[in-house]
């Protein structure tokens, strides 16, 4: 579902400071989490992942750990859960 890693751990000045996001990845935590979730993945028979990130925000993180824009391609949704509020769709 959501693959974050704790405010406290990514690093100081974060446009977001939300938890649900990786802006910064000071501690090299993400990194380590990341490497081996992708691992374990591939270790499942995975050979095509994919990662939902907020533009301008995630990508230095992601491509990190070796993933590409799907260049292209598009998000689409439906939210409907009630404990998200508009200021946060708007990210």
């Amino acid at each position: 579902m959501e693959f974050s890693v704790d405010i406290r751990y990514q690093g100081d000045d974060l446009k977001y400071n939300n938890g649900s996001l990786i802006e910064s990845d000071n501690s090299r935590l993400g990194v380590l989490l990341g490497e081996r979730l992708c691992l374990e993945l591939e270790k499942m028979g995975a050979t095509f992942i994919t990662g939902y990130i907020v533009e301008n925000c995630e990508e230095s993180f992601y491509r990190s750990l070796g993933f590409r824009e799907n260049e292209g391609h598009l998000v689409y949704y439906i939210n409907t859960r009630p404990y998200v509020t508009e200021s946060y769709e708007a990210l």
